[in-house]
């Protein structure tokens, strides 16, 4: 299970964009705006160990941030 690969979709001002990795992959690719987004809240996790974890992190970043997009999951 920690192979498994997850898809995570960003729809931000009608654009969709899509990550797909690892949990440990899709956190590199996003530290940047968890990084933001910890700015503000602390309780924002820069290394999450589940996916759950990590869309949530990136839902209250774009809370946070008054960004447009919300975060879902889809499991590939």
């Amino acid at each position: 299970m920690a192979n498994q690969i997850y898809t995570v979709i960003e729809l931000s001002r009608g654009i969709r964009t899509e990550f797909t990795g690892t949990v440990a992959e899709l956190q590199k690719r996003l530290e940047g705006t968890l990084r933001a987004g910890r700015r503000y809240d602390p309780r924002i996790k820069l290394v999450p160990k589940s996916i759950q974890e990590l869309v949530n992190s990136l839902n209250l970043t774009a809370e946070k941030l008054l960004m447009a997009g919300r975060y879902s999951l889809a499991v590939v």
